[in-house]
């Protein structure tokens, strides 16, 4: 994996294994432009970059943490930063490696809350749809979670490259496999508070997992904490009665996705605004249109649901991830029922939309039609 690596053994020159692999560090890096020699301390240079002596170019310099060699930046927000990193005990397997910032470094809270994300995240190990949970430890003074690395893109990446918007059945796919894992984690109690693309990553098969449970609480801590001189969350995403010291339950998890879905499906977040105060204040008092006005291009059915998702009441939103998944299953259903489908789909966008913008009654009329099209031989 190392191949800009070069190993010194201060007691032998020739690799070993068990206890006396401790006689050896990495002590040059390979300069990736020139393929000079970079000497370095890991001590003093780890985690740092370093100007080659030959051509000035910077390389990050590795650094073991316990048995887990940090070796390129994967990530960063607020919690810290991310490495990508190798392990001495499985060398053929990729994680990443969280560390606290380093004004955090020493900071009790800090590390615990760290502590804290790691036990939550690995409470959904056996989920298809999370990321897994491998160690925290302290070594050296530094604090460190370890999850597995996982491979694709986000789905902020991904709709960066469609910015007219993601395809409907990939959408709702991705959307079914996440609100799996969103019903096992509030159903135990939990709310992950944090929902957004940059947090989704898809893999190259195609399967969506969730990343960074950073703050992730149980609803009774959540709702303990309130604090609105501090607000947890993404401005874009975040449900408004956490804006205005509500209750988060279930439906706030159910608001965010929702918000998330607009922005994939669109390709672009549903308040355009600039300024954490200003998209605040239209989480909390902007109106809501209907999405058959804001995404015209999606059926009808699934506009319906998303309307749904994002009430800026709790009490008027999709009450639970299991009647979310129903729905969701129903669209899905329904958008894959074959041409006719497709093509009545197509007209009514071309030929009536402007009649279902005007609040007429061509949607009665479409789905009346859409009925008896679909209807099976016994139906009533």
């Amino acid at each position: 994996m190392f191949k800009r690596l070069r190993q010194f053994f201060s007691k032998s020159s020739t690799p070993v294994a068990g206890p006396a692999a401790d006689a050896y560090t990495y002590t040059v890096l390979e300069c990736p432009g020139c393929a000079a020699d970079i000497p370095y301390d890991e001590a003093v240079d780890g985690l740092n970059w370093k100007k080659c002596p030959s051509c000035s170019r910077p390389s990050l310099i590795p650094r073991h943490l316990g048995p887990f060699m940090l070796y390129a930046i994967a990530g960063e927000g607020g919690m810290g930063r991310v490495y990508k990193a190798s392990c001495d005990l499985y060398p053929d397997k990729i994680y990443a490696v969280k560390i606290l910032p380093e004004e955090k470094r020493n900071d009790n809270e800090s590390i615990e809350m760290l502590r804290h994300e790691s036990g939550i995240t690995a409470l959904f190990n056996g989920h298809p749809n999370s990321v897994t949970a491998v160690e925290f430890d302290v070594q050296d003074g530094w604090a460190y979670l370890v999850t597995e690395y996982v491979e694709g893109e986000t789905l902020e990446t991904r709709i960066a490259r469609q910015p007219e918007g993601l395809d409907e059945e990939l959408v709702l796919k991705d959307m079914l496999d996440l609100t799996s894992l969103l019903e096992s984690i509030t159903s135990q109690g939990y709310l992950f508070r944090d929902l957004k693309p940059q947090n989704i990553i898809i893999r190259p098969d195609g399967r969506p997992v969730l990343l960074d449970y950073g703050i992730a609480m149980s609803a009774e801590e959540a709702n303990s904490l309130v604090d609105l001189n501090y607000i947890d969350g993404s401005p874009h995403y975040v449900p408004p009665e956490r804006l205005i010291g509500e209750i988060d339950d279930a439906r706030s998890e159910i608001y965010s996705l929702g918000m998330v879905m607009v922005h994939a499906l669109t390709g672009r977040p549903y308040f355009q605004l600039t300024g954490k105060q200003a998209i605040a204040e239209a989480h909390v008092n902007g109106q809501r249109f209907s999405m058959t006005l804001i995404a015209p291009g999606i059926t009808l059915e699934l506009a319906e649901v998303l309307d749904r998702m994002i009430c800026r009441r709790k009490e008027d939103r999709i009450s639970s991830f299991t009647e979310l998944r129903k729905a969701l299953r129903q669209v899905a259903t329904m958008t894959r029922r074959g041409p006719y489908f497709e093509t009545t789909t197509q007209l009514i966008r071309l030929g009536d939309i402007a009649a279902l913008r005007a609040g007429k009654s061509g949607k009665s009329q479409f789905h009346d039609k859409q009925r008896e099209k679909t209807r099976k031989p016994g139906d009533k």
